[in-house]
């Protein structure tokens, strides 16, 4: 989180925030991009999550937890928001001239899809495909549907956030134009009813729980967006290889093969589109380079050396055959 955010930071929006949702016990879990906190609530577990308004605006944040209810109510594997003692998705909390925005979620009790041993099960591949396809399915149904959400395109700017070159500053100019760069190059590609939607947009193992019996469910809706369906599909793919180093395209095709069969159970993927996919991997090894500077990430991790060095040398799974590999799946 940005320092200037968490500056604007005190425990009373804490307290406020338990005062609206009837929570006791708060103990902060994360503060990457909000402030995400586990709490009791009189019958359930709690993920409460504080958002400053230079990050998320009320009506974005709204917007989010809408499409939310809406794959629940379609009966997509997806967190499920909770209402305050108001009846509201989101609260406004003014202390002074310093606001937050408040919102809860129930508690997933579960682990990553990827577990610590690093080795997802076939199953699990197919799995996290099919709650894919599912999200992607149900976006898709919204465009026929002519109904949009306000919720942001993925190359805007929300008001109040500083553009990727303030972010890096004069330093880091060169990375900041390589990210405007591989922007506009995706810009670029047509938009159409069939591969323009409101996608989640990061699909990682991170944010793909698997429950104490094996069902998978999709959270962390913060950067959902309008964004080109290939982004939805790329994310999943790319984190799960990340470090794969030696016999990349063994490990990428097995990967891909599970999970495509259990994506194309609820959305059957244009195989000539798949051509485009390497822009999309591009630019999130621009983003990550990015992120390391901008969140001052130890330099020495594993997590670090491993994005400087796909940065420098380039990512091997850009120049493998996706669209091969689909036409033969």
């Amino acid at each position: 989180m940005d320092s200037n955010q968490l500056s604007d930071y005190s425990e009373p929006f804490l307290i406020e925030a338990c005062k609206l949702w009837n929570l006791q016990s708060p103990k902060l879990i994360s503060e990457a991009e909000n402030l995400i906190f586990a709490a009791e609530g009189p019958d359930e577990k709690v993920a409460l999550r504080l958002t400053h308004p230079s990050h998320r605006t009320r009506e974005l944040l709204q917007a989010e937890l809408d499409w939310v209810d809406r794959l629940n109510q379609a009966t997509i594997s997806v967190v499920t928001p909770t209402e305050s003692i108001n009846q509201q998705l989101v609260e406004t909390i003014i202390i002074g001239e310093t606001t937050w925005l408040a919102s809860a979620t129930r508690w997933i009790d579960g682990h990553s899809v990827k577990p610590r041993s690093g080795k997802v099960s076939e199953e699990s591949i197919r799995n996290w495909g099919s709650l894919t396809g599912q999200i992607v399915s149900q976006s898709l149904e919204m465009n026929r549907s002519n109904l949009m959400l306000p919720r942001h395109h993925w190359d805007e700017l929300i008001p109040g956030q500083p553009s990727i070159a303030e972010q890096l500053g004069s330093k880091h100019a060169q990375l900041a134009q390589e990210v405007e760069t591989a922007k506009s190059q995706i810009a670029k590609l047509a938009k159409t009813e069939s591969n323009y939607l409101l996608a989640h947009t990061d699909l990682h193992s991170g944010n793909v729980f698997q429950t104490k019996t094996g069902k998978l469910v999709a959270l962390d809706f913060d950067d959902a967006c309008y964004h080109y369906l290939l982004q939805e599909f790329a994310m999943p793919i790319y984190y799960s290889l990340l470090y794969a180093d030696e016999d990349t395209a063994s490990t990428a095709k097995h990967f891909f093969t599970h999970f495509l069969r259990g994506y194309r159970k609820f959305h059957d993927i244009d195989c000539d589109s798949l051509y485009e996919l390497p822009l999309f991997f591009h630019l999130r090894d621009l983003d990550l380079e990015a992120i390391c500077y901008r969140w001052r990430i130890d330099p020495d991790s594993k997590w670090t050396k491993r994005v400087h060095h796909i940065y420098k040398n380039g990512n091997p799974i850009s120049g493998l055959p996706w669209k091969k590999w689909a036409k033969e799946i």
